[in-house]
């Protein structure tokens, strides 16, 4: 399969040394090889599963994320004030 190579789309010539660093990304490379030619790819092999989308709701995920915080200052008075009264006779 052609498309399971790094250069599929590309032919790099006399190649004298490929090197690899990581990125930022989790499962991200970046891959320099170079000799007559230079070629330069940034390598996803799992096509970039761990990135959000462009449709991805930040509005949504905010909402979320301040429901679980009031929730959790309500729970925590809620259990606070329990305690309080199982202490009175």
């Amino acid at each position: 399969m052609p498309a399971s190579y790094v250069s599929y789309d590309a032919q790099v010539l006399g190649i004298v040394a490929i090197v690899a660093a990581p990125a930022e990304l989790e499962s991200t490379t970046h891959v320099l090889a170079w000799g007559v030619d230079l070629y330069y790819v940034l390598l996803r092999p799992a096509r970039g599963f761990d990135m959000l989308g462009e449709d991805f709701s930040y509005a949504l995920l905010t909402v979320a994320l301040l429901g679980l915080l009031l929730g959790t200052v309500a729970l925590h008075h809620i259990v606070k004030r329990q305690r309080v009264r199982a202490q009175w006779p």
